[in-house]
């Protein structure tokens, strides 16, 4: 069976334990892949942002999709990035690049 290469796009953030706090995520699946962009993190005990890693306040992941439909443990691709037009741009490249691994191997 091929996998759909079409992009599934989600309302909600594909990653992260204090994604809730979150005002900025993207949520992409691809083939067999998922990729998730959070940031723009304000936990609710802060008065202010707060970095979501080591000197970034956005960033984007990439894992399998599992046969279950669950996702892989590892993350297989990743970027940080410190503004939400970097994040988004990054994201979409992310999916670009994604895609067409995915159609490189559902070519096989």
């Amino acid at each position: 069976m091929k996998p759909d290469l079409d992009a599934i796009h989600f309302g909600h953030p594909g990653h992260f334990v204090g994604a809730h706090n979150c005002r900025f995520h993207l949520h992409t699946h691809v083939g067999p892949y998922c990729v998730s962009t959070v940031g723009d993190y304000w936990p609710r005990s802060a008065n202010e942002q707060e970095s979501i890693g080591y000197q970034r306040t956005y960033e984007t992941m990439v894992w399998r999709i599992l046969p279950d439909g669950d996702t892989s443990v590892e993350s297989i691709d990743f970027a940080p990035y410190n503004t939400p037009e970097d994040a988004d741009a990054g994201h979409a490249r992310l999916v670009r690049k994604w895609t067409h691994v995915a159609k490189r191997r559902a070519k096989r």
